[in-house]
């Protein structure tokens, strides 16, 4: 056997041993044309996740089956490109522990204020590591009036992956609601 490499960098395998060399050479030959042309995988997430660098170059692209994102391996480390139901890197000072994309959660905190003005909120799913922020939408509120202090505001010591505690001036043991937007990973 035998291969020829054709001007547009595919190779031929022909049936004539004078055309390239032996049966190593021809397999180290289509080792290094895949090598060349790979570099797109797909997978799963977990699938993805269990690469070890000597398996993978920079550059390769891996399509996750299950999640829909497209990962790029740059410098190393995969990043996501496109795709998937996450948000994409963003620029940022302060670094997420090993992560690049952000979770998102949105929603109404709701309910009856505790004697103390506090309302108790839990997200209807946790974020999987840290809740890192709150926004309370002060716009969006239901028996709210825009007296000077009566503004909810959040108790940043009591923001856990589950959920938040915000606290409203002269509103103890009343319904109250507002919009929030929590982001963590």
């Amino acid at each position: 056997m035998g291969w020829v490499e054709n001007a547009d960098g595919t190779v031929t395998i022909t049936d004539d041993a004078a055309s390239g060399g032996g049966p190593a050479e021809d397999m180290q030959k289509i080792h290094d044309v895949a090598v060349r042309l790979g570099g797109l995988l797909k997978g799963t997430r977990q699938a993805r996740e269990n690469l070890t660098a000597s398996q993978t170059r920079n550059g390769w692209v891996y399509v996750e089956t299950d999640t829909g994102g497209v990962y790029e391996r740059i410098s190393g480390e995969w990043r996501l490109i496109a795709g998937g139901n996450r948000l994409t890197t963003y620029r940022s000072n302060t670094a997420l522990p090993g992560v690049v994309t952000p979770l998102i959660r949105t929603g109404f905190a709701s309910g009856r204020t505790e004697p103390g003005g506090q309302l108790i909120h839990n997200f209807a799913e946790a974020f999987p590591s840290a809740c890192i922020g709150v926004v309370l939408m002060i716009d969006n509120q239901s028996n709210f009036a825009p007296t000077a202090g009566a503004y909810p505001y959040l108790i940043a010591t009591t923001v856990t992956r589950q959920g938040f505690q915000s606290f409203w001036p002269d509103r103890a043991n009343t319904e109250v609601a507002t919009a929030f937007i929590a982001y963590g990973y």
